[in-house]
Formats: C-alpha cells, structure tokens, sequence
C-alpha cells in the first residue's frame, strides 16, 4: 500500500491522523503525521519526515501532503 504523510503545522497533522482513527475505527500502518512546530529548525524536521517515510514506504511509495504554501512544513516536504 502506498504510504501518506502529512506534514503540517502543529497540531493540524496529529488531528487528521486522529480523525481519521475516528471514523475508520483503526490506522492503516502506512499514514504517519509530521507536526513542525514553531522555530523548529527545518533540518531537524527534515530528519524527521525522512525517518518517518522510511517507516511507512513498504516500497510502493509514498504521497506527501502538506499545508501552506510557502511556509516551513511545505518547504521540508
């Protein structure tokens, strides 16, 4: 299955992840959220997101989804 990450601003990811739980009862293992919080310097959050699509690309790939153009989550993505 394709993996899907999301990464946004804090907690918008987090929220989606959850969401999602909510209305499907369970998580595929496949989706992971990404929050990048305030003056979190993007190398770190680079790290981050690369570890985290390492966790869930079983080798199909992966969908990144991000939030605002331009800003910090968009520009790590």
């Amino acid at each position: 299955m394709i993996g899907i990450l999301v990464v946004s601003h804090e907690p918008l990811g987090t929220a989606l992840i959850r969401c999602t739980r909510h209305v499907f009862g369970r998580l595929p293992p496949q989706l992971a959220a990404l929050d990048v919080v305030p003056d979190e310097n993007p190398d770190t959050a680079l790290d981050a997101g690369r570890e985290l699509l390492a966790r869930i690309n079983d080798g199909s790939g992966a969908v990144v989804l991000t939030d605002v153009f331009g800003a910090t989550p968009p520009r790590v993505a």
